[in-house]
């Protein structure tokens, strides 16, 4: 359970309930501190982000140097004004002569300043008539990539309930942006309808990427997770997102195209959104698929603006992150000190913590988990969604469109040997000197896809020293027509224990010396199991507007090999293939279409902030606690998140209807009375110290 019911209450509460109760923290108080700047952290040197005390005015908040200290400067400032609260005033400060650490010191005197953090970098952390809607796994669990069937969200049982809402509910997506010509978001995009009092026609750009405000999406990820919520349904292209009905995207643009961004920015977003739900605008949920390393106080600063936001309605939904690590061991052995993953490891009554599961009801091996930390776990992996760029994904292409699009395909469905594309050499770089070539290849049942048929394995056999790797190539040569024209290169592929897998493009005759000198085209890497898979794609020979190679090291050929080049550390580790292709050369990339495959828990949270939309919608009177309650404690029950997800659900809105009471804080009132507050249906009585009380 999050924090609160860790330490002892104020007061012994016994609560009676009809069913059982399921309860998380009240929200953790602020003090007054000045955060510790972590190591291994990364952070905008020469600025801070101050929180002040409450009761400080604004003319504090905005001013410079006599308030907070000689050579400090206001760089932006924010005020959060809560419902049931007062105002939470946070100042952007910067400095020429003085570095973070010394500001810190410096505010750490500041009378009007209750903590202060450096401004830390964060990263990104992806049923109907829809083309490619058999592909969504998370939807319609049909047995895909070797899942369980029905083990998906469930949601269908609430689309037509939802679709009879009168109002309409808003996603805001705090991430890289959006798309806003993709075909999916045709009417899906939020427009602003407060003319000069709320800046930006569609939501706005935080991150200074464009110079016109516009959250134009120049990565992918924040369309991605934007699809996953509310692609357009039954409108006969692409896929569906989780709403059919009743949804609209904000787009926050505040992480640049290369996926970071820092909390100044982040910051700016939530203000915009809070000033935006001031204006009528109903902003229900808040999807946050990023996150990094911080501190305590950085995370108490999220806390306090998550809780002013949700309590006007909007609950914050953020990434567990992809770390496989337990959020609940803030320390670090090599720096010794204490570190946590923000905004994940949120206290904030008005938020939940996301981690992910794959096709079979597993933890995603790569996803963060902590019973005290992450709320609910929801699909994750191998998910199909829009994005912002072409990408030949051949995987689920029709045969038709196969045959339009792709040159050579291998879905090891038939029997390959050798000769055959997608039959792999296997070849040791030069610089391994042990002379072991011991590899096994086999096509065995559970690969990728809607049956999943037969797939490429290549599992090494070689003993290798503790603390030490070794490297194989796989080769798998192909020819092309006319060496001059470009292509393009996809495959899905999986890796276990650790492995790290470089595919790269060469000409046949290329030495695994000379392959040293190659640029990399994409990766997959391998933990745990590799109870995932990973989508591979980049294009090959590309020509600038001037008819020159974009990249410069690659180097005409008609024949070439794909080199996928691992690196694994234990014996018996196994690198899996499947779906490899090739495109036609020269064809319009425009007919790939803008649909990937992403894995992470920020595909994961985006299911759960869509589900927050679904549940509103489908049920308009519930209070903002209530749409917490039925989201996070109606899912399906696994045991094998017992220790890693706190109520050890996974998302599935099968059961709305069944909600257990919920208790979220108990508090004495100003009359030194205790006041419960929570979602609560069905409650034949609720006593504290043997006496009758009222949830509030």
């Amino acid at each position: 359970m999050k924090g609160f019911f860790k330490k002892a209450l104020a007061v012994l509460l016994s609560v009676l309930m009809a069913v059982s109760v399921s309860a998380f923290s009240l929200t953790a108080s602020a003090f007054e501190s000045v955060g510790s700047v972590p190591k291994n952290a990364e952070y905008a040197e020469g600025e801070v982000i101050a929180v002040l005390k409450n009761g400080v005015n604004r003319n504090y908040l905005l001013a410079s140097g006599s308030s907070y200290g000689k050579g400090i400067k206001v760089k932006d400032a924010h005020s959060f004004n809560g419902k049931k609260s007062g105002t939470l005033n946070i100042a952007v400060l910067k400095s020429s002569t003085l570095s973070t650490k010394e500001m810190l010191k410096q505010l750490k005197k500041n009378k009007g300043v209750k903590y202060a953090v450096p401004n830390f970098k964060k990263h990104v952390s992806a049923i109907t008539d829809d083309t490619y809607s058999k592909y969504q796994w998370a939807l319609e669990n049909t047995g895909q990539n070797g899942g369980t069937v029905n083990s998906d969200v469930n949601a269908e049982g609430l689309w037509d309930k939802a679709a009879s809402s009168k109002e309409e509910q808003i996603v805001a997506v705090c991430d890289t942006g959006l798309d806003l010509d993709h075909p999916e978001f045709k009417d899906i995009i939020w427009t602003n309808p407060y003319g000069s009092k709320l800046v930006g026609k569609h939501g706005y750009d935080f991150s200074g990427e464009n110079k016109d405000c516009v959250p134009r999406d120049g990565h992918g990820h924040g369309t991605h997770c934007s699809g996953i919520i509310a692609a357009a349904a039954n409108n006969g292209i692409g896929i569906s997102g989780i709403n059919q009905s009743n949804v609209k995207i904000l787009p926050m643009k505040w992480l640049t195209d290369e996926g970071s961004g820092y909390d100044e920015d982040v910051i700016a977003a939530y203000d915009y959104i809070s000033r935006a739900i001031d204006l009528g605008a109903n902003i229900t949920a808040i999807n946050n698929s990023w996150g990094g390393l911080g501190n305590r106080e950085e995370q108490d600063m999220f806390d306090e603006i998550f809780d002013k936001l949700g309590e006007k309605g909007a609950v914050t939904l953020i990434a567990a992150g992809n770390e496989e690590s337990d959020l609940s061991d803030h320390n670090d052995d090599f720096w010794d000190e204490d570190i946590y993953f923000t905004p994940a490891c949120t206290l904030s009554k008005y938020a939940l913590t996301v981690g992910a599961t794959n096709e079979k009801d597993e933890l995603a091996d790569f996803s963060n988990y902590s019973d005290e930390y992450v709320d609910i776990a929801a699909p994750g992996v191998d998910i199909l969604s829009t994005v912002s760029y072409n990408c030949f994904n051949p995987s689920v292409y029709s045969d038709e469109k196969k045959a339009a699009l792709v040159n050579n395909f291998q879905d090891y469905e038939g029997t390959v040997s050798a000769g055959d594309f997608g039959y792999p050499n296997i070849a040791l770089p030069v610089e391994d000197d042990d002379g072991s070539d011991n590899v096994s290849i086999s096509f065995p049942d559970g690969g990728f896809g809607l049956n999943s048929g037969k797939f490429l394995t290549i599992t090494t056999n070689d003993e290798i020293k503790k603390n030490k790797t070794k490297a194989y190539a796989i080769e798998i040569p192909f020819t092309l027509d006319d060496p001059t024209q470009p292509y393009s290169v996809s495959l899905m592929g999986s890796g276990a224990k650790d492995s790290q897998c470089y595919v790269l493009d060469v000409p046949a005759s290329t030495t695994m010396k000379e392959i040293f000198d190659c640029p990399v085209g994409d990766t997959f890497v391998g933990e745990g199991t590799g109870n995932w898979w990973s989508h591979v794609f980049f294009n090959s020979n590309e020509k600038d507007e001037d008819g020159e190679p974009e990249n410069d090291y690659y180097t005409e050929d008609a024949n070439r090999k794909l080199v996928i080049y691992c690196y694994v550390s234990e014996k018996d580790t196994t690198i899996k293939i499947d779906d490899l292709a090739i495109s036609k050369q020269g064809v319009d990339e425009d007919e790939f279409e803008k649909y990937d495959f992403y894995c992470g828990t920020s595909m994961a949270t985006p299911y759960v902030a869509g589900a927050v939309a679904l549940v509103a919608s489908a049920y308009p009177d519930a209070s903002v606690f209530d749409v917490i309650n039925r989201v996070k404690n109606t899912g399906r029950i696994n045991e094998n998140l017992e220790g890693k997800v706190e109520n050890r659900r996974i998302l599935s809105l099968e059961n709305p209807e069944n909600i257990p009471p919920m208790i979220l804080s108990a508090k004495y009132d100003k009359n030194g009375k205790v006041e419960i507050s929570g979602s609560f249906r069905d409650i034949t009585s609720v006593e504290v110290n043997s006496k009758a009380v009222t949830p509030v």
